[in-house]
């Protein structure tokens, strides 16, 4: 009998960790049993996984990490036999005790550490677990060279390591055909609201575009904190539309269907989820040049021309812009360059040396 890889991917929300670890085994080559949380939102359902029963919340997760958890190591202890390794495609906070499990039984562990370093605002004590995770590996991945300088090269000794590059999101319904020139374009900020997303960027910024120039702006994703917006103008409120909830992926494609240009203010990023439904999307991206964006996409800090495969060509070589176009593996349409000149005074809080075009 050939032995299987067992993979866990626990999450509960779904979100971008399924959408990658779905996307993963699309590709998937070996014969492996996946397991999922019972509870976890129905279109973050994986089709073929099992079920195990994780936590709900706070309290849930101190009970069962306590009383629940070990139950579930002795029951694969038994069940180890049958693989031939373990693979985590993402963090969770019960991540740690299999890998030691599995350690103890002399069984490879793949893990793949999508960010290295907490984000600012994201639960710190993430970190040691993080950490830990990546000393007890034998093999990690990450998707970015980004990620992996940020993690302390002690954790990283006499481990195989591999950068493979986050895929696409190519969600169900969402158009992958390049956006057409609209005179008014809908602009998009798309996940959720962390500290670290630069949405007050984003509105300082906003304010200097003349309200003419576009439909309006929608922020749309649950945020993790309270975000300022008394300060605007009653015709910029008038144009800004805020969905403040986590949106089921029939909404989702139809917002990235619907807008017409993505706008990334992050101030801090590892690689993004985000970036890969609008890749798939033929999406028209600003992005601030930090952290894992420069990988995933092709960038420069001129604008792009219907030349394609790199060729570019400055529109406001005078004005202190960091804000890069996507150019998607494709050209765009030479209209993109315009809304881009719409947000060409948006001014970034990091800056990092520009990536030029692999040949």
């Amino acid at each position: 009998m050939v032995k299987q890889v067992l993979i866990l991917s626990l999450c509960r929300k779904g979100g971008g960790f399924e959408h990658y670890t779905d996307n993963v085994l699309r590709h998937f080559t070996l014969p492996y049993t996946i397991y999922q949380s019972s509870y976890i939102n129905k279109e973050g359902k994986i089709k073929g996984a099992k079920s195990i029963p994780t936590y709900r919340g706070e309290i849930s997760f101190i009970f069962n990490s306590i009383f629940l958890l070990p139950l579930l190591l002795v029951h694969f202890f038994f069940l180890s036999r049958h693989y031939s390794m373990l693979y985590l495609p993402h963090f969770h906070f019960w991540n740690l005790p299999f890998m030691l499990l599995f350690r103890l039984l002399k069984k490879p562990v793949i893990y793949t550490e999508h960010d290295g370093v907490v984000h600012f605002g994201d639960i710190r004590f993430q970190q040691p677990l993080i950490n830990l995770c990546l000393k007890v590996a034998t093999h990690i991945v990450f998707l970015t060279h980004h990620v992996k300088s940020l993690v302390p090269q002690n954790l990283l000794r006499h481990k195989h390591i591999t950068i493979i590059p986050h895929g696409i999101f190519d969600l169900t319904g969402l158009h992958n055909a390049p956006k057409t020139c609209k005179p008014m374009p809908t602009l998009l900020f798309f996940g959720r609201v962390s500290k670290y997303k630069g949405i007050e960027l984003l509105l300082e910024a906003i304010q200097q575009v003349p309200l003419a120039s576009f439909k309006k702006l929608v922020i749309a994703g649950k945020s993790s904190y309270t975000y300022n917006t008394s300060h605007l103008s009653k015709g910029l409120l008038a144009k800004l539309e805020i969905i403040d909830e986590f949106l089921p992926q029939k909404r989702i494609v139809d917002l990235f269907n619907n807008a017409d240009i993505l706008l990334m203010p992050y101030l801090e990023a590892s690689q993004s989820g985000v970036a890969a439904i609008a890749i798939a999307n033929a999406m028209p991206t600003v992005c601030t040049k930090v952290g894992g964006l420069a990988e995933q996409f092709i960038l420069n800090s001129s604008l792009a021309t219907r030349g394609g495969g790199g060729r570019m060509k400055s529109a406001t070589p005078h004005k202190p812009v960091r804000f890069l176009l996507n150019l998607m593996s494709q050209a765009l349409p030479t209209c993109c360059c315009r809304y881009l000149q719409i947000l060409a005074c948006m001014n970034p809080l990091v800056t990092m040396p520009l990536f030029e075009p692999k040949s």
